[in-house]
């Protein structure tokens, strides 16, 4: 049987019309995603592969000195050393004004002037007795020899006795701490001095063998 030849030419085609170019292709690329999965250790769908226990991790610590690049070790600045302090040379004549002793400021305290008491003589008006001596007191010098005694009385200007002196005394301690007693106790009249009450003084002769009469 003779059948009638096509001239064109003819393709081969898959069932459903797809050309066998196509076909080819997705095949050469399904091949190459295998290898790419097998390589990169990832399963392909429907593969099992057995898997190993994970390793545990194990970390080391260590200090470690920071490098540093040539160009900063060369502008590295040095850190400042401390300098010694230098002992100050002391001049001789610094020397000797340091051994010599420094002396203590001298505090010169003013005295204050004594008190005026006048004599009878520069006065207007003498001091007058207001309260004489005790009458008794001649028992205290029995046994002392007849004398006299000369007293000084330094009256205040309210005509009290400030103080007792004697110039002439031949008594014992004793006795004369006794007479001098009596006499600061008297009162007098203040003296004048141009009808002024002033401080003044009078001297005295105390005769102790009237003191032992009066006994």
């Amino acid at each position: 049987m003779n059948f009638p030849i096509d001239a064109r030419p003819s393709s081969v085609r898959l069932a459903g019309g797809r050309p066998l170019a196509w076909m080819l292709s997705l095949l050469a690329h399904g091949a190459l995603a295998w290898a790419v999965v097998a390589y990169s250790g990832v399963p392909a769908a429907g593969v099992k592969r057995q898997q190993s226990a994970p390793r545990p991790l194990a970390v080391y610590l260590k200090e470690s000195t920071p490098a540093v690049s040539p160009a900063a070790a060369e502008t590295a600045v040095p850190a400042p050393q401390k300098r010694t302090p230098l002992t100050e040379e002391v001049q001789p004549a610094q020397q000797e004004a340091e051994r010599e002793p420094v002396e203590a400021p001298v505090v010169v305290l003013a005295r204050q002037p004594e008190p005026q008491y006048f004599r009878s003589s520069e006065l207007s008006e003498r001091p007058h007795v207001v309260q004489d001596i005790p009458p008794d007191l001649g028992g205290g010098f029995v046994g002392v020899p007849a004398q006299a005694v000369i007293l000084r009385l330094f009256i205040n200007e309210e005509g009290a006795i400030d103080r007792v002196t004697s110039e002439e005394s031949y008594l014992p301690p004793e006795q004369m701490a006794i007479l001098v007693e009596a006499f600061s106790k008297m009162k007098f009249r203040p003296g004048l001095r141009d009808d002024t009450p002033v401080k003044s003084q009078m001297r005295i002769e105390v005769r102790l063998e009237s003191l032992l009469s009066k006994q």
